[in-house]
């Protein structure tokens, strides 16, 4: 008789064991898919970050090179224009009309 009282006791056990196991599993999973979730997030945050910064510095440095002639250049901003002159341009355009008689 003690013989089946043993298994008995073990069946209890051994689910709460099998359920634990599957709890932490489930949690381990949960865990491990959030951090991930978040790296992915991060690569793809920083990637639009790296293009931003550096479609910034394209249109910078075209201005600054189209501006090196003294012509107005335009700039587009939606449906509104503006017109850039670079500015040592203009006090050197300014020096020659001075000099002039």
């Amino acid at each position: 008789m003690s013989a089946g009282r043993n298994k008995r006791r073990e069946k209890p056990v051994n689910r709460t064991v099998i359920f634990l196991l599957v709890a932490l599993a489930a949690s381990l999973f949960y865990i491990a898919y959030g951090e991930y979730s978040k790296l992915e997030s991060q690569k793809i945050r920083s990637a639009f970050d790296l293009g931003y910064r550096q479609g910034v510095t394209d249109t910078v440095t075209k201005l600054y090179e189209e501006s090196e002639s003294c012509q107005p250049v335009p700039v587009f901003l939606g449906n509104r224009t503006k017109n850039v002159i670079d500015v040592s341009c203009l006090v050197t355009q300014e020096n020659a009309n001075q000099t002039q008689p």
